[in-house]
């Protein structure tokens, strides 16, 4: 484990929304089954606890995301603040000076070249990617010759894998989608088959791809999960 990124921790072929999704599940299942055995109360619990959700997005997006992100630095440091609120740890008015103190933070690491804003247009030459967003945006552009596949989440904000530039692999590529109270859209070169597999929850998949001159050989097969969102397919921005 030593030097290992914590990227790696994630079996590749797992979506990270997945992972933050069954994560919350289990979690409630056990608060639910420790109600029924009485030896806690849930309402209690699930008050007192639920910025664990916010805290565990914003460090999933971390783990999985190649270079510092900033955003979800932020994401987990107003989980924890929500978590110390809610147990009482902090004065009453402590959330009150908080959001100033992070626009300063902000404004100095805009200042300094940490935040860019080339982070919202990355483009990525590998042939396998992920994307991660948590109560924000992010914008993938691929241009690999060999694109075998993708990881996109979305939670509480957008993704846009854009593979204008990029080439299918012979066997074709898997697309894993994920979002949660958000959106992901997959911009395709027209010709490109495209296959849906996906399960909308109060959501939606939709393929908006030209089909005319569809090209007879490797598929993009879109699979995955959107809940209280909505996945799409289209050959423009």
């Amino acid at each position: 484990m030593r030097g290992r990124p914590l990227a790696s921790i994630i079996h590749p072929d797992m979506n990270p929304g997945r992972v933050l999704v069954g994560g919350v599940l289990i979690a409630l299942g056990i608060v639910f089954l420790l109600d029924r055995l009485g030896v806690a109360q849930a309402g209690t619990l699930i008050g007192a606890l639920w910025p664990l959700v916010i805290i565990a997005a914003g460090a999933l997006q971390m783990a999985v995301t190649r270079r510092a992100h900033i955003g979800a630095a932020i994401v987990v440091l107003v989980g924890l603040i929500l978590l110390a609120s809610s147990l009482r740890l902090l004065p009453a008015n402590a959330w009150a000076l908080f959001w100033p103190v992070v626009l300063i933070a902000i404004g100095v690491l805009f200042l300094a070249g940490v935040i860019t804003r080339g982070g919202m247009g990355q483009t990525d030459q590998r042939d396998q990617v992920q994307a991660f967003s948590v109560f924000g945006g992010q914008r993938l552009i691929n241009e690999s010759q060999q694109f075998r596949g993708a990881s996109l989440t979305a939670f509480c904000g957008g993704v846009t894998l854009d593979l204008r530039h990029a080439k299918l692999a012979p066997e074709g590529a898997d697309v894993d989608v994920m979002t949660a109270f958000g959106g992901a859209q997959i911009i395709v070169p027209v010709g490109w088959p495209v296959l849906f597999t996906g399960v909308p929850i109060f959501g939606s998949f939709e393929d908006k791809t030209s089909h005319a001159g569809a090209e007879v050989g490797p598929q993009l097969r879109i699979k995955g999960t959107a809940m209280f969102g909505g996945v799409e397919a289209k050959n423009s921005s």
